[in-house]
């Protein structure tokens, strides 16, 4: 799922109502555990990595540290992605110099805490 496609299952929900994020505990009788969701942000300060010991087979690992900064031209915004997100241009380091994009970083990502 994506963040518009989440948006559109929200926009018909009561806006008054709490959020959850429930998941199977991995005990004998699945059990579903309800953790409410208190932080919404952006991965940016970490990866997703496998795991072999979750069912999802994914987790989420905080990176050392700040991510590096980049600059769009374009927008006139700062981002953590060598290419921008809004508008796809290639952003430029603090030094000025076109981002590297030859590694490029994987999709965005938004974390539910």
């Amino acid at each position: 799922m994506n963040v518009k496609q989440l948006i559109e299952e929200l926009e018909n929900m009561d806006p008054q109502a709490e959020v959850y994020f429930v998941c199977d505990y991995g005990d004998y009788h699945h059990t579903q555990q309800a953790m409410p969701v208190e932080v919404v942000g952006d991965g940016d300060n970490g990866e997703l990595a496998d795991s072999n010991y979750s069912q999802s087979g994914t987790k989420y690992v905080e990176r050392d540290g700040s991510p590096t900064e980049y600059y769009c031209e374009a927008c006139d915004e700062m981002t953590t992605r060598p290419c921008c997100p809004a508008c796809g241009a290639v952003c430029v380091t603090e030094d000025g110099e076109p981002a590297d994009v030859s590694n490029t970083e994987r999709d965005p990502i938004v974390i539910l805490q």
